[in-house]
């Protein structure tokens, strides 16, 4: 009911527990019971889970263990349901669980403990609860190492976001050796028929390991005459006692006499022992009539360690031998002899020898049934054919029957029996052997022999005395064969390397040379390989690869495969085809021995044997046998099992307490390592303080214990580690900040490359464990401030940031806004786990507002926090000091525009004015004047200050319109913004005002002023003429005469109705040779027309230096002074200027008439040097207003 009320409460407080719990574990601040209550298992949400495993670095092979392995909850919410495994080691047997906790935590119900492993899970598991699982069995025998490992999961629904701390191993160097003896008593030494005897055997094993699977034997055998006096004894098993927790065998009754048991002792832990009793039973033979020696039943008893275990005395394995022996009639004596003679010792083709084997019986007794038997061997030159010549017997005795075996070499040429042999009687058998020569035989070695012998043997019941001169053989020489070919052949052979490990290979190097004097074909080269030891199963069947194959002197490759299996420890049987005297053949391959895959203990090391043999072919003489092979030995270097057991002390801590990790590394194997690397990455959550090696067992050395601080790894090289050998390494530091769980993984195996031994069971080389660490945190601040601004603060919001650095929990950043308006803010906190130094910084500072800098760089107080306290809140503050800079100049410039206008222009020049705005800068004026006869001008350039953005903005326009045009809209300024001004740079804008074209009567019009030079062929310059108009001013042209004589230049904007004077103010200097007379002008006063432009025409005449004749020249006409013009009357152009020869028709008064241009009179003749040219009429238009006008018409002179 209290549970079920939990939930229920659970269930309501995980609504809004469930978000302050997931933000509390993403900043893992430190979480304690003080701190929050437990919650309940949250569906969805992480739990943090660890396991640490403990167990025995070294245990004798077969004796009891004990394992713990502790479970902790380290997050907030409950993971009730968490479940455990625990994997004993391979082989382990009894294995038992049991649970103890504390926390709050439940253990489970039951526990599934078997010897396949441990599992279960925990009902309640609440926050900072742990649990202890206790597991115990037997370790198995004959490995010399195991490891062992617990695991934890979280319970369904919920996640562990790092498994790495949910597992944790330990390995455990196992001892192998067992000390077995056997000993055995017998009841009784004599025994008889119907008698037994009770043997008593003890088998012991005083080692440090367990003998699980020794086998034990009792051989026994009847020696002397015992087999033909007694039956098959009888055994009979009585009883089997163990001790020291051993298990007897199955024995079992059986009538075997080499052995009444042959067993297994299932178990034999070590001190333990087996004491078993049988009793050997003897009854009469059913044959009658032994004799012989002293009958015996000899007994003994041994014990052999499994093929795992070593035995370090096998002195006492083996019990002597009991004998017992029973009374026995003496059995008859004798002496045999054989000897054999033949007929002739030097056979040739065709020989037919006789042999005579001649057998004696010289001693006391009947020999009768004594068996005689002969054989014959000899060269295959011939074949024999053999018969039986005769028999004689002498004595008493009786010929046997004998027939001869027709093959001709024969172990059993004849055997048979002489069916009566009394004393001193002998028998004499003769047979002849024919040898003929075989045609198809090719051998032909020499020294061949042909040997014949003859044997004769006891019959049951009589024992020979003299055993020695029972056979006989006689020898003769053979026919000299064919001449064989000869030659001396020989090998060598060579190893790339003199030991190897399971993996590796060997390149093997063979040359076989043949001396000569002749050849060799058909040679054999054989390679043979051979593997002895007790770890022989370390490698599995190795394969070979042929490398390569090189001859000389003309031989010829034997067709090698290319690959395969070694076959029967033999690489290859090959023959050489060709093989010349003088000539070699080198072959090569490379043999791999891969690595067995299933072996898990070691024992003897084992010798890699490679020979190279090579033989002659048949019918060809070697004459040095003596170098036909060679052979190298590789050893597989040794097989050691290293284990690895760590430990850490304590396994849950609060940051900055001390805590020191253990690292055992054993070797309980036969073998001996060489260069093992110890190698532990320690974890981040670990300071390291220091790291020592010591001896534990053993006579090992410890190497040079290092701590690389890139990789925080502690590592050694342990140079040798025999048998027994323990070393221990320890790790001293303290526990870092940042609180969490962190996994720790040592190693120790082979050096690649460099250690010489191999480790069957590298699993036990690595072993794991878990540390828990607790912190709290404290939270840093940031106030950022600026001084040097106004009383408004910042016109635009500034963002300042930086980094807070803390030991090894590494940076983080911070960030402050200051708003507008404002001088200082500060930032969010930031969570930092306490007891660590912490360094502030800030980054590159921002860009500042306009027209100021940053003095330097901020002053950061404090700027080192040395050590972080303990969840207390700390503020740091940053200040910024800014300051006014010199501004830069920047130029405006404003080009005014005029549009709606002529391409003309303006008629009189007309000034715009308006204003400058940059920012907060002082107002500024402009001005521009557009000159008459243009559209556009620019303003002079406006210079100032950079670093604000200007606009433009034009005056409204006070200046009249053109006349005929009236103002249209109010002026555009463009662009209406310029951009940011930098120093040195410069904007353009353009002021634009709109004119409209109107009807309005004209008020000034215009005058041409046309210049004419005269006198001379060609002239050039420049002449001004001025019209001086009273108060409506001044108006000057410059008129520019090239050598067409003639220019003109237009006045405009000349007030009209306004009386204008003409007059020449200046003019270039005359050519040379010549000078200016006065100027003529067609009329000395001139007004504008509002509807047409007046001609006004200035002759500058130019006047010969030389006094030359003058032709009378007619006298210039006077100039009449200009009439008034009538105002408002229209002026039509001007006609040709023409001579004039008579009176004129004039135009009634008012009217403009054309002047018509006559024929020309005569002129006078001109001077000496000057022609006339055509007369000009000086003025084009004439005003009629007040009758006839007087008209000055001018002819001009040209210099010859």
């Amino acid at each position: 009911m209290k549970r079920h009320m939990k939930n229920i409460f659970a269930h309501a407080r995980a609504v809004f527990q469930a978000s302050t719990i997931v933000a509390l574990l993403s900043t893992s601040l430190l979480i304690t019971p003080a701190n929050f209550a437990s919650a309940d298992v949250i569906p969805g949400s992480s739990v943090d889970l660890q396991v640490t495993l403990s167990g025995p670095t070294t245990a004798p092979g077969g004796s009891n263990f004990s394992y713990s392995f502790s479970l902790q909850n380290n997050s907030l919410p409950d993971a009730d349901g968490a479940t455990f495994a625990f994997t004993p080691p391979s082989g382990a047997t009894n294995v038992a669980a049991s649970c103890t906790a504390a926390g709050g935590a439940v253990c489970p119900s039951s526990t599934s403990a078997s010897n396949m492993g441990v599992s279960g899970s925990l009902g309640l598991f609440p926050h900072l609860a742990s649990a202890t699982i206790t597991v115990t069995g037997r370790y198995p025998v004959g490995v010399t190492s195991v490891s062992a490992s617990a695991t934890v999961a979280a319970p369904a629904g919920t996640t562990d976001p790092d498994l790495s701390t949910n597992s944790s191993s330990v390995g455990t160097a196992l001892t192998t050796d067992a000390n077995l003896s056997a000993t055995i008593t017998a009841s009784q030494n004599t025994f008889a028929a119907g008698e037994k005897i009770r043997y008593t055997t003890t088998f012991a094993n005083s080692g440090s390991s367990a003998a699980d699977g020794a086998r034990i034997t009792q051989p026994s055998n009847l020696g002397g005459s015992a087999y033909t006096l007694f039956a098959q004894p009888d055994n009979r098993f009585v009883s089997c006692v163990p001790t020291g927790g051993a298990v007897c065998p199955t024995f079992s009754n059986n009538t075997d006499t080499m052995a009444p048991f042959y067993s297994y002792i299932p178990i034999f832990p070590a001190g333990s022992s087996v004491v078993v009793t049988y009793d050997i039973a003897f009854s009469a033979s059913p044959v009658p009539g032994g004799c012989g020696p002293e009958a015996s039943y000899m007994a003994r008893a041994n014990i052999y360690p499994p093929d795992t275990i070593t035995d370090p005395d096998y002195s006492n394995n083996q019990t002597p031998t009991l004998v017992a022996t029973a009374p026995i009639s003496a059995c008859r004596l004798t002496d045999f002899v054989a000897i054999i003679t033949q007929s002739k010792s030097n056979i040739q083709y065709g020989d037919a020898v006789v042999y005579t084997a001649t057998f004696s019986n010289v001693g006391d007794t009947s020999g009768d049934n004594a068996t005689i038997h002969g054989s014959q061997f000899g060269p295959p030159l011939y074949r024999t054919d053999s018969a039986v010549v005769g028999c004689v017997a002498t004595g008493g005795a009786v010929c046997p029957v004998v027939t001869l075996n027709p093959e001709q070499n024969s172990m059993s040429f004849y055997n048979t029996k002489i069916p009566v042999f009394p004393a001193g009687s002998t028998v004499q058998l003769t047979y002849q052997v024919t040898f003929i020569k075989d045609p198809n035989s090719v051998f032909c070695l020499t020294g061949q022999v042909q040997s014949n012998a003859a044997t004769i043997d006891p019959p049951s019941g009589v024992f020979e005395t003299n055993i020695f001169n029972n056979s006989s053989t006689v020898y003769a020489t053979t026919p000299e064969p064919p001449s064989c070919p000869k030659t001396d052949l020989r090998v060598t052979k060579t190893q790339s390397q003199d030991s190897v490990l399971p993996g590796g290979s060997i390149t093997y190097t063979v040359t076989a040379l043949n001396d000569g004097p002749d050849a060799a074909n058909g040679a054999y080269l054989i390679d043979q390989l051979n593997l002895e030891g007790q770890w022989r199963s370390l490698f599995d069947s190795p394969s070979y690869q042929l490398v390569g194959c090189e001859t000389t002197g003309g031989a010829a490759c034997p067709n090698f495969s290319q690959s395969g299996a070694v076959d029967s420890m033999s690489m290859y049987y090959e023959a050489i085809p060709v093989f010349p005297a003088g000539s070699t053949i080198t072959v090569k391959h490379t043999v791999t021995f891969p690595a067995a895959t299933t072996v898990t203990s070691c024992g003897l090391p084992i010798s890699i044997t490679n020979r190279a043999i090579i033989n002659v072919p048949y019918g060809t003489t070697d004459t040095d046998l003596t170098n036909n092979q060679q052979s190298v030995v590789a050893t597989t270097g040794s097989c050691a099992d290293v284990a690895v057991n760590k430990s850490v002390s304590p396994a849950v801590v609060r940051s900055g307490e001390p805590v020191t990790y253990t690292v055992d590394v054993a070797n309980l194997s036969a073998g001996t390592a060489d260069s093992v690397s110890v190698s532990d990455p320690l974890p981040d959550g670990f300071r390291y303080g220091s790291a020592t090696c010591a001896v534990v067992t053993g006579s090992a050395t410890c190497g040079a214990v290092s701590f690389d601080v890139s990789t925080r790894t502690v590592s050694s090289t342990i140079s040798t580690l025999s048998a027994g050998d323990t070393l221990r390494f320890s790790i001293v530091g303290t526990a870092g900040p940042i609180p969490r769980t962190y996994t720790n993984t040592a190693t120790a195996s082979p050096t690649p490359g460099v250690s010489k031994y191999i480790d069957p069971n590298p699993a036990t080389n690595v072993s794991q464990v878990n540390l828990q660490i607790f912190n709290t945190t404290s939270p840093i601040s940031v106030t950022k401030t600026i001084s040097g601004l106004g009383p408004n603060g910042l016109t635009a919001p500034m963002v300042f940031a930086g980094e807070i650095s803390c030991g090894t929990q590494g940076s983080k950043p911070w960030s402050v806004t200051v708003p507008a308006g404002a001088s200082a803010a500060t930032s969010t906190p930031v969570q930092f786990f306490d007891g660590e130094s912490c360094e502030i910084t800030e980054g590159p500072l921002p860009g500042t507002p306009a027209w100021t800098t940053w003095t330097g760089a901020s002053t950061i107080s404090p700027a080192t926090i040395a050590k972080l306290g303990n969840a207390t809140p700390v503020t740091i503050t940053v200040a910024g000091q800014l300051k006014e800079v010199q501004k830069g100049q920047a130029g405006i410039t404003i080009i005014k525009q005029i549009t709606g206008i002529t391409s003309t222009g303006l008629t009189q020049s007309l000034t715009f004015t308006g204003t400058i705005v940059c920012g907060n800068q002082p107002v500024q004026s402009w001005s521009a004047t557009v000159p008459s006869g243009s559209s556009s001008a620019s303003a002079n350039t406006i210079t100032v200050a950079e670093g604000d953005s200007c606009a433009v903005f034009e005056d409204a326009v006070t200046a009249a319109a053109p006349a005929g045009y009236i103002w249209s809209g109010t002026p555009v300024v463009a662009p209406t913004q310029s951009s940011i001004l930098t120093a040195g740079a410069s904007a353009i804008f353009t002021a634009t005002s709109f004119l409209t074209a109107v009807e309005v009567p004209a008020t000034v019009g215009s005058i041409d002023i046309v210049k004419i030079v005269t006198g001379v062929p060609s002239a050039n310059g420049v002449f001004t003429v001025t019209l001086s108009c009273g108060d409506a001013g001044t108006f000057e042209a410059a008129i520019t005469v090239t050598d067409a004589l003639t220019g003109s230049a237009r006045l405009g904007n000349v007030p009209v109705g306004r009386s204008c004077s003409v007059n020449e103010t200046s003019k270039s200097a005359a050519p040379a040779g010549f000078a200016w007379s006065l100027p003529m002008y067609s009329v000395n006063t001139v007004q504008a027309s509002p509807s047409s432009v007046v001609t006004v025409t200035v002759t500058n005449p130019l006047i010969a230096t030389e006094v030359v004749p003058d032709a009378p020249v007619k006298p210039e006409v006077p100039v009449i002074p200009a009439v008034p013009v009538i105002p408002a009357v229209p002026v039509v152009p001007a006609a040709p200027i023409v001579p004039v020869t008579r009176p004129v028709p004039v135009t009634p008064l008012g009217r403009a008439a054309p002047l018509t241009a006559p024929q020309p009179d005569r002129p006078y003749l001109a001077s000496t040097g000057v022609s006339w040219v055509e007369p000009q009429v000086a003025t084009a238009l004439l005003l009629l207003g007040f009758g006839a006008i007087m008209l000055r018409a001018s002819r001009r002179r040209r210099a010859l």
